[in-house]
């Protein structure tokens, strides 16, 4: 399926598979597993890329930092919050 290095493309109404190889340093790891609670390897690089990605986009939410306004009563929304 072209150059991209992938093996297999599986596609589903919610669901978009990417098979793929990757060459991981084998200490970083074994640390890493090691404070996987039970997590197989699949399962501590997708929640790794999670992680990498929602970062990603919390940088790219902090270039706003101080540049917009809001008006509102923060006493209030924290409240309402909380009052089900």
């Amino acid at each position: 399926m072209g150059d991209n290095n992938l093996a297999e493309k599986t596609e589903s109404p919610t669901l978009l598979l990417m098979e793929t190889a990757v060459t991981i340093d084998a200490d970083i790891l074994n640390k890493a597993m090691q404070s996987a609670n039970g997590q197989t390897q699949r399962q501590l690089v997708e929640n790794a890329l999670r992680l990498f990605a929602m970062q990603n986009r919390q940088g790219e939410a902090r270039k706003y930092r101080g540049k917009l306004q809001w008006e509102g009563n923060l006493d209030e929304l924290r409240a309402a919050k909380w009052s089900l």
